[in-house]
């Protein structure tokens, strides 16, 4: 599942900051997604996140890791 470029938003997180924060998916490491917001780049830990990507809703437990990596995983 290829991420960058995707629409993401921040559905529930341990930083209550965190969440309602939406935008661009721009890069992605095996910790962070860093996200293009209406009020400049934002860099969030994927995993202490649920995330609606794309109308999808997504734990961040579930992206967590390197995005080659998520090939092999069963």
């Amino acid at each position: 599942m290829m991420l960058i470029g995707a629409h993401a938003e921040v559905t529930d997180a341990t930083n209550p900051y965190a969440i309602g924060l939406s935008g661009t998916i721009s890069l992605e490491t095996k910790n962070m997604l860093t996200i293009n917001t209406e009020r400049g780049v934002r860099m969030l830990p994927k995993l202490h996140c649920t995330w609606s990507i794309n109308g999808v809703k997504v734990e961040g437990s579930t992206i967590h890791g390197h995005p080659y990596q998520r090939l092999t995983w069963k």
